[in-house]
């Protein structure tokens, strides 16, 4: 979260070893061949080491988004084919967005009513809101997580979320997707910006 440019994790080589009858170890190597990715490294910053100690201490104390972020870690794993990665990462946001949304929700209804003149205007909105307790449709929550959040981004936010959802339903649905297009870094990259946000909130 800390570090926007990274893309996945990975081991930097594997071996296998066989040893014979006395005990000897006899080195045999894996190749393996896959899409071509070209990674450029550097070397971090040091606010970016001291960003990335703050939020993993912001995290661990955090119970709640232990699955969103064990499913983002998921997503990031590059040895896994690309739908499964994609499937980790949607199901990250919509993890996410179900569990957190009762707070936004309640902050949401509370900015609208801020500047209201009691008691009628309170009242109607109080009842909207209660009318819709059970009616909100996973966009709808996302809608109103990313209106509190990241109001600049948030109709990118939301495109970028309607469009992933679409391709999981599809493939949910049993049509036929275009694996190679798959949204995964898109839908990486809001999870991770969503969950910094969060986790750094007032």
């Amino acid at each position: 979260l800390g570090i926007p440019g990274v893309c996945g994790f990975g081991e930097p080589d594997a071996a296998t070893v066989f040893f014979d009858d006395s005990g000897k170890p006899l080195f045999g190597f894996n190749f393996s061949f896959g899409v071509g990715e070209v990674l450029v490294s550097r070397r971090l910053s040091d606010e970016e080491l001291v960003l990335t100690r703050q939020l993993a201490v912001r995290l661990a104390r955090d119970a709640t988004i232990e699955r969103v972020v064990r499913l983002l870690e998921d997503s990031l794993v590059p040895d896994q084919d690309r739908l499964r990665r994609f499937l980790s990462a949607w199901m990250s946001l919509e993890v996410f967005v179900n569990t957190n949304f009762a707070a936004y929700e309640k902050r949401f209804w509370a900015g609208l009513s801020a500047g209201l003149a009691p008691p009628l205007c309170e009242r109607y909105l109080q009842r909207i809101r209660e009318v819709m307790g059970d009616k909100y449709r996973l966009t709808d929550k996302f809608v109103v997580i990313s209106a509190e959040l990241d109001p600049s981004h948030a109709d990118a936010d939301v495109a970028t979320f309607e469009h992933a959802k679409r391709i999981r339903d599809d493939f949910a649905h049993g049509d036929i997707i275009d694996e190679a297009n798959l949204p995964l870094n898109e839908v990486q990259g809001l999870v991770r910006r969503l969950l910094r946000l969060h986790i750094t909130r007032p």
